[in-house]
């Protein structure tokens, strides 16, 4: 299948598998289970996405991030992990968040990515029309890049509030062997930040002809991949400090 050119919009997905995960993870585990997706989208060729929690204030860093400094308030204050995929820092535990992933072959996952950073959150803007009070619009895409940490920046195709300009939604990205995660955090008021919120179920409408949710075995044989990845990676010194 060849990739989609600039300007054609992205088709909706025939089939997504879904996750609202209900329960309260570190930073650690919530990367890694993020990973644990993405990799069943490679090895089964089917598309997830997971809404999750956090159990307490944390911030996730970019692949290619440096770590904050020894003493900063970032790292004395919060568990700092480092991602899987790109961009700069966010820092959670206010925000509803989730990871996309994209099995290899399909257009979205073919599209260069500011083509598929622009149809998912196409998608989150008109999921969100009622939880955002209808405040949420697109950045344009002339808007140039800025250096800084994710909320603080703006960049083409996030979502930000229509009123004031704040920042609502961004996210980041990384395509390995063909498939693509996405990890996003939008900024709601708390009644809206639950996995299993209306606006999540239109979300997922929007992406995909039809949606099933993960059976239970499925999940825990996830739970079980991502117990792994915590010990080998994302609760480790080397990974998310990269030494």
């Amino acid at each position: 299948m060849r990739m989609p050119p600039d300007g054609i919009r992205l088709p909706k997905l025939n089939r997504l598998r879904t996750w609202q995960d209900e329960e309260f993870r570190s930073a650690a585990w919530n990367m890694a289970i993020d990973e644990a997706c993405l990799e069943i989208s490679l090895r089964e060729g089917v598309s997830v996405v997971r809404f999750y929690h956090w159990d307490h204030a944390a911030t996730t860093i970019g692949y290619f991030d440096p770590y904050p400094a020894t003493g900063s308030a970032i790292s004395a204050k919060n568990e700092v992990v480092r991602r899987f995929t790109g961009g700069g820092r966010v820092d959670h535990g206010e925000d509803a968040t989730f990871a996309l992933c994209l099995s290899p072959g399909l257009p979205a996952s073919l599209a260069a990515s500011g083509i598929r950073y622009r149809w998912i959150h196409e998608a989150l803007a008109f999921s969100l029309s009622e939880a955002a009070s209808g405040r949420v619009t697109l950045v344009p895409a002339t808007t140039p890049f800025r250096e800084g940490p994710c909320f603080s920046a703006p960049v083409a195709w996030d979502l930000i509030d229509r009123l004031d300009g704040q920042k609502i939604a961004g996210g980041a990205q990384r395509r390995t062997r063909g498939a693509v995660l996405h990890q996003g955090s939008i900024r709601l008021p708390e009644l809206h930040r639950a996995p299993r919120s209306r606006w999540v179920q239109v979300f997922f409408e929007q992406l995909a002809e039809t949606n099933a949710p993960l059976e239970t075995e499925e999940i825990e044989a996830l739970l079980f991949q991502a117990d792994r990845l915590v010990s080998e990676r994302y609760g480790t010194f080397g990974w998310n400090q990269r030494v």
